[in-house]
């Protein structure tokens, strides 16, 4: 059935936006008029563009946030430096309850709000705004759940402006999404979920940290002042054998990584021997109309070994690099250097998932795979991996490169022990999402017409 609404001439004037499709009635309106509603801009005390200034992965100067460390309501940790000065650094400087929203990327990440709830020594980036909200009127946690609900997100969306290769949402268009001003208690229960939730993902975090240096620690990773030598040889016996001319293979840092497991006390393994590399095998395209759940790098969280989201695409727009089905307790990792950090062992929300051939997927019947994914990331086999990469533009490890990389036999007891670990990481994360979801389904129901007051 076809929706009208009628808009005066003035406030499409005031708005400066003819398309109908900004004018959706379900848009229009408040939604529980119970409350008052009002522009966002009149409850923030501050509201800020970021630093423009080239990033390092070097550990150059000061910690700064971009998009990608945007994740679900939160901020994680940064993953890139800049160099900044004292005084840009003081202008800058989040504090914990800043939140910052992603003004102009795609159509799809335009929008993506995330507040801080650790203390984080950090800037932010010039494409990003930092807003704070007066706590008189709107808690930071309700302004951030709000931003982040189907409600918050389609009127973010409505302001959206396109242009030749990405989307736009200004400051001053943030400032005019209404918000509820609901009563505090209200606002109080869900700041409560919120914080919960950022308690419960600190846990996983440091959990996980927990398993990996158990891992560092038994192999003396944690001693290793790797080389970073300008010039240095290799023999002509080891060209031969490895069938590798360029130079980047034979560096000394990859060496003692390589000595490191093959010094270790209780010996090593090809990784092979005990784990199977499951070959692409699906084929989206001939199943047109189905539905699938697709899997890429940036539905990976690194830090945690977590898928986090999954797009949905019908077979026939399906990516042809999506050729693998994977299942539950595989460990899939990226195959791509620059990128094989991002390693995530699929659990049950994301059995028959897809997932590119730029993966590999790993199965084992000896190991655990929680303990599995753990050795995956590990320093001594990701530089093994990183090392076999070859290509142009886009290096990457081969599948018969694999039967290079070479593993620590670590005794049973410690990987049970860093399982466990990691266990106890994706159960407080999986509690982290449930306060999460619970949070925003509160400020859902609180804006709906129906919703008590």
């Amino acid at each position: 059935m076809p929706r009208l609404a009628e808009v005066s001439l003035s406030v499409v004037s005031q708005e400066n936006r003819w398309g109908a499709e900004f004018y959706d009635p379900d848009l229009l309106k408040p939604l529980n008029k119970a409350y008052e509603w009002v522009p966002i801009g009149k409850i923030l005390t501050m509201c800020q563009y970021g630093l423009s200034r080239a990033m390092n992965e070097e550990g150059l100067g000061k910690p700064i946030y971009r998009m990608n460390e945007i994740e679900d309501v939160f901020l994680a940790e940064p993953q890139k430096h800049v160099e900044v000065n004292e005084n840009e650094y003081l202008q800058f400087r989040l504090t914990p309850n800043d939140i910052l929203f992603n003004r102009t990327n795609s159509f799809e990440f335009v929008g993506r709000t995330g507040i801080l709830k650790h203390c984080q020594d950090a800037v932010f980036a010039s494409y990003l705004v930092r807003i704070r909200s007066d706590r008189r009127y709107i808690f930071p946690e309700f302004l951030a759940v709000y931003l982040n609900t189907n409600f918050g997100i389609a009127q973010i969306k409505r302001r959206a402006m396109p242009s030749i290769n990405q989307t736009n949402v200004s400051a001053s268009e943030l400032k005019r999404i209404p918000i509820p001003l609901v009563p505090v208690l209200k606002q109080q229960q869900v700041a409560d979920l919120v914080n919960g939730a950022a308690r419960c993902r600190e846990e996983a975090r440091a959990a996980f940290r927990d398993a990996e240096e158990l891992l560092q620690d038994e192999l003396g990773l944690s001693k290793i002042s790797l080389s970073h030598a300008v010039g240095y040889e290799a023999r002509l016996s080891h060209i031969r054998a490895a069938r590798r001319f360029d130079g980047e293979y034979f560096k000394p840092s990859f060496r003692q990584i390589v000595d490191c497991v093959f010094r270790y006390r209780h010996g090593y393994e090809p990784l092979l021997r005990h784990v199977q590399e499951i070959r692409p095998n699906v084929d989206p395209g001939r199943s047109p109309d189905e539905l699938f759940r697709y899997v890429e790098l940036a539905d990976i969280n690194a830090r945690l070994g977590l898928i986090t989201s999954a797009a949905e695409v019908v077979g026939r727009d399906v990516p042809s690099r999506a050729r693998r089905r994977i299942a539950k307790d595989d460990v899939i990792i990226s195959a791509v250097a620059g990128s094989i950090d991002k390693a995530a062992l699929v659990g049950k929300k994301y059995e028959n998932a897809l997932a590119s051939t730029g993966f590999f997927q790993f199965r084992s019947a000896t190991y655990d795979p929680r303990y599995l994914l753990v050795l995956l990331r590990c320093r001594a086999i990701r530089m093994q991996l990183e090392r076999e990469a070859t290509g142009g533009i886009l290096s990457a490890v081969s599948q018969r490169r694999l039967r290079h990389v070479i593993i620590p036999t670590v005794p049973k007891e410690l990987q049970d022990e860093i399982a466990q670990k990691v266990g106890e990481s994706h159960a407080a994360y999986r509690e982290a999402e449930f306060l999460l979801e619970k949070a925003k389904r509160r400020v859902e129901e609180l804006i709906e017409r129906k919703a008590a007051v």
